[in-house]
């Protein structure tokens, strides 16, 4: 029994969401038919409409729109691209036109009035919406008296409305809010190509490919691809300044001195640029288009310079991650550099019998070339098709340097040649393109053939576990320990440093840091002799030297003790003073703390003045005699 009652309950539940949904459904479609009956226009009516044109003796301008497309034209008063805004805003005025009352004319005409009464017999405005049989007349009246309504005389002429005001202000639109302000309509980012051609036949035409452009004419190379849209968003600003009484012969345009083309995948736009208007302007009119107009003069000189403005500047773009090695090459000498796969990279050098060699190189100074290289730009466009001469002229025919950049995939050579005294830059020529750039000259510091510039100037890395337990300075001359340190059995080196005070701690703390991860100023060879010999001849002794006591704990209890010597010359200067690894067979400059630590601990006397040493001769690395070096300098 009480399944029973549940089911008719059920069933009764289901029958009244069926009725509620079915009235709610009527209900709807009542509201949408009493909206549509109130409609000024059928629905649907302006979906074909192919053209609106307003007249009458109340609109202050007669106009016509033409819909060509998917865009709309104006064709008159002028022949010119319609504000899609103000269009779209009269279409949607139109569609959702409501009466508000409705008076049937025979039933006007039966109480002795006429259509004259409401201003319909010769309305103000008349708008007609589309042409041939389709056609649709509306005719727009006097305001009503009470309530600032307008009567309408509906498309059948059968029925008199009463609607609201805002469809007048929606046709009666100025010229200048009815006409598109806009010269170029294409948007950025729908265009494929540009192209400017001057009188003369000369041309410059740009291709979208992808992501990127390219010069398509007069020559085929990259194009900066910021550049060319920034140059197509400020032609989509520009604006008409005025339109002005045709005379093509007077204003330049039979023969226009530029023509600028825009093309997307489905339009073309073409701009005519004729001669000078005065207050910096210039004529101009769109191709296929009547209208003559003036524009500022400004962006004319931006279009004439296209060629080089618009063109990539950077044209070693192989990506600084994506390099492998570098091969730098000057005066008969070269270096060879290699990235590893853990991201660090190596110097390779040819050892006479050994083979190639190592050394880590430094990071800092590989990370300074390739960020120079990846940098690199044109200052100027040198030639695009040098002749023999030219490539004379600029120092190519014989480059005085030369650079090759490999990746995984490909790889680019790069030459360089003299200096252009004007500007200062250095002339750099791609392997596989003739053209001829000219760059600026900083890039020269970095482009050194010797192996030895570019080595880690880290001369000693101490394993974790390795200690250092002691060190001494020993002048040269007689033996004699000049400063020394050592950890004790309640002490470290470093606490043994810091109990020794003033001064003198702050110079042996120095000395500790450098005999555990010393680094170099800068190499002078990748030899060590008896002496520093200078670019003159002239030999500097050496005269002092510090022994490091290392201690190596090994897998039981002994421990390994290893002795580091490094050789040290007196100080040359201020900031002048080498030092030498017999162990690395290295010389090198000192850097600053480390020079003034060892005055602090050796000096008893001032500052010695700069001494100024002669370049040395250009020296094979391997020498016996350490020579400081000349670097090579492209262009020089």
């Amino acid at each position: 029994m009480r399944f029973k009652i549940t089911f008719l309950l059920l069933v009764l539940n289901v029958a009244l969401f069926a009725t509620l949904f079915y009235m709610d459904k009527r209900a709807d479609a009542q509201r949408r038919f009493a909206q549509a009956s109130t409609l000024v226009l059928p629905p649907g009516s302006l979906e074909q409409a192919e053209s609106l044109e307003l007249d009458g003796a109340g609109a202050p301008l007669h106009w016509r729109v033409e819909k060509r497309g998917s865009d709309w034209q104006m064709v008159r008063p002028l022949e010119w691209p319609v504000n899609s805004y103000a269009v779209r805003n009269i279409l949607d005025q139109l569609r959702f036109l409501r009466m508000e009352a409705r008076f049937r004319v025979e039933d006007i005409e039966k109480s002795g009035m006429t259509l004259a009464d409401y201003g319909l017999d010769n309305p103000s405005v008349t708008l007609k919406i589309g042409g041939g049989k389709s056609a649709m007349l509306l005719r727009i009246g006097a305001p009503t008296k009470i309530g600032s309504k307008l009567y309408v005389l509906s498309p059948d002429g059968r029925s008199v409305f009463v609607t609201s005001r805002e469809i007048l202000r929606a046709l009666l639109v100025s010229l200048d809010d009815l006409r598109d302000s806009r010269i170029f309509t294409i948007p950025t980012y729908m265009a494929t190509s540009l192209s400017l051609q001057r009188a003369d036949g000369a041309r410059v035409r740009l291709v979208k490919y992808g992501i990127g452009w390219a010069f398509e004419s007069p020559i085929r190379t990259d194009a900066d691809d910021n550049a060319v849209e920034s140059l197509l968003a400020d032609m989509t600003a520009l604006k008409v300044a005025g339109f002005v009484a045709p005379d093509p012969a007077g204003q330049g345009l039979l023969s226009p001195r530029l023509r600028v083309s825009v093309e997307a995948d489905d339009r073309r736009q073409s701009l005519l640029v004729g001669g000078e208007a005065g207050a910096g302007l210039v004529y101009a009119k769109l191709e296929n288009s009547p209208e003559v107009f003036t524009l500022d003069s400004s962006i004319v000189k931006r279009f004439q310079q296209a060629q080089e403005a618009l063109r990539q500047r950077r044209f070693a773009r192989l990506g600084k991650q994506a390099l492998t090695g570098i091969r730098i090459s000057a005066e008969g000498r070269f270096v060879q550099l290699q990235k590893l796969e853990t991201g660090e990279w190596q110097v390779l050098r040819q050892e006479g019998a050994d083979g190639v060699q190592t050394w880590k190189a430094d990071p800092g100074i590989i990370k300074a070339l390739v960020d120079g290289i990846d940098a690199l730009y044109a200052i100027r466009f040198a030639s695009d098709a040098p002749s023999e001469a030219d490539m004379d002229a600029f120092g190519l025919k014989n480059p005085s340097c030369g650079i090759v950049l490999s990746t995984a995939k490909t790889s680019l050579e790069l030459s360089f040649g003299a200096r252009d005294e004007k500007l200062g830059g250095i002339y750099v020529k791609k392997a596989d393109a003739p053209f001829v750039y000219e760059v600026p000259a900083d890039i020269a510091a970095l482009l050194n053939p010797t192996p030895l510039f570019f080595r880690s100037r880290a001369l000693y890395s101490l394993p974790p576990a390795a200690r250092l337990a002691g060190f001494s300075l020993i002048r040269v001359a007689d033996g004699a320990t000049v400063a020394s340190a050592a950890a004790t059995e309640g002490k470290t080196i470093d606490e043994a440093i810091a109990a020794t005070g003033g001064e003198k701690a702050k110079a042996l703390a120095v000395l500790a840091a450098f005999a555990r991860g010393g680094r170099a100023q800068d190499f002078v060879s990748a030899a060590i002799g008896p002496a520093m010999k200078t670019g003159d001849g002239r030999e500097i002794p050496w005269a002092w030297r510090l022994e490091a006591k290392v201690e190596f704990p090994g897998g039981t209890q002994e421990t390994a003790t290893s002795v580091l010597a490094t050789l040290f010359t007196e100080r040359l200067g201020g900031t002048t003073q080498f030092g030498g690894s017999p162990e690395l067979e290295l010389t090198f400059a000192l850097p600053q703390e480390v020079i003034d630590a060892l005055a602090a601990l050796t000096f008893d006397r001032g500052v010695p003045a700069e001494v100024v040493l002669p370049p040395a001769p250009a020296a094979s690395e391997t020498s016996n005699a350490a020579q400081p070096e000349k670097q090579p300098e492209p262009g020089r």
